[in-house]
């Protein structure tokens, strides 16, 4: 009786790994189908990053030929450091003055994103540089290119560094 239990053990065991494995060819839309929702997420995401067409973005960190006004964001504001420089348009007051905390916080986040995508792409020119260098065959320009590598410009990073530590 033992041998003929373990015998329909055995036999179940072999009806049920093949099960996972004969599932039918997979449909190409339903996979898309499944992958819609996030699709349909990032591109909102996406979009929503970008002003509409109507409403210009109420500053601008580069000074451009519609916004000219120089401003700092304020010390002792809830959140926000203070001395971040900033350009608006000539109705900036008229149109955000009551808002103005919360273009300082965007002011601010987008100081933020830019200065850190700045200093991540001078880290990996860096570390370019730097494998470079250690490929070289020849130790005079394994020793030069080291050196340019080592004083390479990261200027954002320590700017970052500075006011976000």
């Amino acid at each position: 009786v033992r041998f003929h239990q373990a015998g329909n053990r055995q036999q179940r065991r072999q009806q049920q790994q093949p099960q996972g494995e004969q599932q039918g060819p997979v449909n190409p839309i339903a996979q898309i189908l499944q992958l819609a929702p996030l699709i349909l997420l990032f591109l909102m995401s996406f979009f929503n990053g970008f002003p509409s067409g109507n409403t210009p973005q109420p500053f601008s960190l580069q000074p451009h030929a519609s916004y000219r006004v120089p401003m700092e964001t304020r010390e002792n504001v809830r959140g926000i450091r203070g001395g971040i420089k900033y350009y608006v348009m000539d109705d900036f007051m008229k149109n955000y003055g009551r808002d103005r905390r919360t273009v300082e916080a965007s002011v601010q986040q987008t100081f933020h994103d830019e200065l850190h995508s700045e200093c991540l792409g001078q880290r990996n020119t860096q570390k370019r540089m730097l494998y470079r260098a250690k490929t070289q065959r020849r130790k005079a320009d394994r020793d030069m290119m080291m050196e340019q590598a080592n004083s390479f410009d990261t200027s954002s990073c320590d700017e970052y560094q500075r006011w976000f530590g």
